[in-house]
Formats: structure tokens, C-alpha cells, sequence
């Protein structure tokens, strides 16, 4: 497996498991642990905060990012936001956490835990 595989693997994903994929890569990145509960999706131990890798609410953080608070039907509370070329620079310059090549995103996945 390489960078390239697990990219075309990814954008093959369901919705759904790439939210996982995310999950996982948060995890890695941030040294932090499953949920406690339902509620959120992950934990960060040494700061005891939940955190929710899917949920930015919009102007929370500066500027209009298009956030929508539902998905799919029957879901709540579960949404997403929508990055096109008139928001891209405030998710950018507000949400940006790393920058990732694919090969560099398998060597983190592939890595023990």
C-alpha cells in the first residue's frame, strides 16, 4: 500500500466511512482516545475535553462557511459545512489544524498506536 492507494481507497468510501477515516486520523494526530459516550467522538484525556471532529458551527470561528445542521433525514444534531472557492480561505485561515500528503496520511494510519 501507498499514499495513492489509500487515496483512491478513501474517495471510494461511503459518507459515512470516510467520517471514520477522519476520526481515526484526528485520533492519531492529537494522541487522544475513543468517546466516552454516544455524544461526541473522541476524548482527550490530559485535557479532559470531548471532541467532535464532524460539528463547526458557522461564525463560531469567523466568517460565513455555509454550515448545514442536518445530513441526512431522520439524523439530528449530525451536519456538515460546505468548502468552495468563497469559503475556502476562511476554513483555511480559522480550522486548518496540518497538512497531510497521502503517503504521509498512511505512514500516520499505519503507524502503531
Amino acid at each position: 500500500m501507498d499514499g495513492e492507494k489509500l487515496r483512491d481507497g478513501i474517495f471510494a468510501l461511503r459518507t459515512r466511512r470516510f467520517g471514520s477515516v477522519a476520526e481515526c486520523m484526528v485520533k492519531r494526530l492529537l494522541k487522544c482516545s475513543l468517546a466516552r459516550s454516544l455524544f461526541h467522538d473522541l476524548y482527550d484525556d490530559a485535557l479532559h475535553h470531548r471532541i467532535e471532529v464532524k460539528e463547526i458551527k458557522e461564525n463560531s470561528r469567523g466568517g460565513r462557511i455555509y454550515y448545514s445542521d442536518f445530513q441526512h433525514k431522520g439524523n439530528e444534531g449530525e451536519g456538515q459545512f460546505h468548502i468552495n472557492p468563497s469559503t475556502f480561505q476562511i476554513h483555511l485561515d480559522h480550522y486548518h489544524y496540518k497538512t497531510l500528503t497521502y503517503d504521509e496520511l498512511y505512514q500516520l494510519l499505519a503507524a502503531e498506536s
